[in-house]
């Protein structure tokens, strides 16, 4: 009924920027890689942190949304959180769903 919700998905949205400045924070110009870094297998902590802070600000505008409309945008449980939301859209191809970095990391 309301398109907030799907603007808030966790989706490529809440996963890529994480990733990517986890990869490249410490880019320099002119600085030439060896190689291209695998960006799901190779998953880490650091890209697990930052799409988590994405996803808890994600998290906090939806609440707010929800909150000051009355309930009128949805509910709070109608937009998930990350990891859950991954591993439910990945249902038996992750091998280790015990952090949010294996779940990106061990997902086939």
């Amino acid at each position: 009924e309301h398109f907030i919700a799907v603007h808030l998905w966790p989706a490529n949205p809440n996963i890529h920027p994480g990733r990517l400045y986890a990869l490249f924070h410490e880019h320099v110009a002119g600085k030439v890689y060896e190689r291209n870094p695998l960006f799901y297998e190779e998953f880490d902590e650091l890209s697990a942190e930052w799409c988590q802070k994405i996803n808890d600000e994600r998290m906090a505008v939806w609440t707010a949304a929800v909150q000051q409309s009355g309930g009128a945008v949805g509910n709070v449980e109608d937009v998930p959180h990350l990891k859950p939301y991954i591993e439910s859209a990945y249902f038996g191809q992750i091998h280790d769903s015990s952090t949010l970095s294996s779940v990106f990391s061990t997902n086939d």
